[in-house]
């Protein structure tokens, strides 16, 4: 009996997952014109806003701007690991730490969100938040 007391607790404890964003970051001046061409970004979910995907002394913004996809997958550094994500359906992720794992759309779509901090004179960056993937790697 003392053997399986002692395990509850072990059973009880957590697993903390820390999900990542996939995303579409871009800025544009006042008639729409892009002024920094839109590029897929990869951003942790404590960090996956307009702001920080488009702010140019941001290291999300200088690892995956200008960034293109090869054969449907997009591959950078975050968290710690190089972690790429396929395009599938759904999409999935691996990382070079060997983990990986599925990513989900967002429930009710895509999520768009406006920001003016790091744009140029009345224009708008844009982030398109599409989905989030599960992971242990951004804590």
């Amino acid at each position: 009996m003392r053997f399986w007391n002692a395990l509850v607790p072990i059973a009880l404890v957590p697993v903390v997952v820390a999900d990542f964003h996939y995303t579409t970051a871009g800025c544009f001046d006042h008639m729409g014109v892009p002024t920094i061409p839109s590029f897929l970004a990869l951003l942790p979910s404590n960090q996956d806003s307009c702001d920080d995907a488009t702010n140019p002394k941001s290291l999300f913004y200088q690892l995956q701007n200008g960034q293109v996809t090869y054969n449907n997958q997009l591959t950078t550094l975050l968290c710690g690991a190089n972690i790429t994500v396929e395009y599938l359906d759904p999409p999935i992720w691996s990382s070079s730490d060997g983990g990986h794992g599925r990513c989900y759309g967002l429930s009710g779509g895509v999520k768009s969100e406006n920001c003016t901090n790091h744009a140029n004179l009345k224009g708008y960056c844009s982030l398109r938040d599409a989905g989030f993937c599960d992971s242990y790697l951004c804590k």
